[in-house]
């Protein structure tokens, strides 16, 4: 591994979060570093047990918008609590009369829909999260 610097702790964020995980542990010869991205895991203020395990829990996947548009939503899929498949569609976001489909990246249960359907959304925006099975 790379010396811990800066150059390395920004692109292991940004895989962290590209890859939906919910804290990151880095560690190079004495020097190490913790980040936590998400509210459900450890908050800053507290202590990091160097030879401790994360406590396993629930680890939630966002489903961000491929592209600038509106969301459509399939109504019957999308409530919390609904079981769904590893690439299963979704729903979409139709942007300039293209449909762009948004699918699951694992399988799942719904979590939370963040998004209401019909609207309007940025590329990359959170639109809803699954708890990962």
């Amino acid at each position: 591994m790379d010396p811990l610097n800066a150059e390395t702790i920004r692109k292991a964020l940004t895989t962290a979060r590209d890859g939906g995980f919910r804290s990151i542990k880095l560690r190079s010869g004495e020097t190490s570093f913790q980040a936590t991205l998400s509210e459900e895991a450890l908050t800053w203020g507290e202590a990091w047990d160097e030879d401790s395990e994360m406590a396993s829990g629930p680890s939630y996947q966002a489903i961000p918008a491929p592209v600038v548009g509106y969301v459509k939503w399939l109504p019957e899929v999308v409530q919390v609590g609904t079981e769904l498949k590893a690439g299963q569609t979704v729903g979409e976001v139709l942007a300039l009369g293209i449909s762009n489909e948004i699918t699951t990246p694992a399988a799942g249960k719904v979590h939370s829909v963040n998004v209401k359907d019909g609207d309007p959304v940025e590329f990359g925006l959170n639109l809803m999260e699954i708890e990962i099975s």
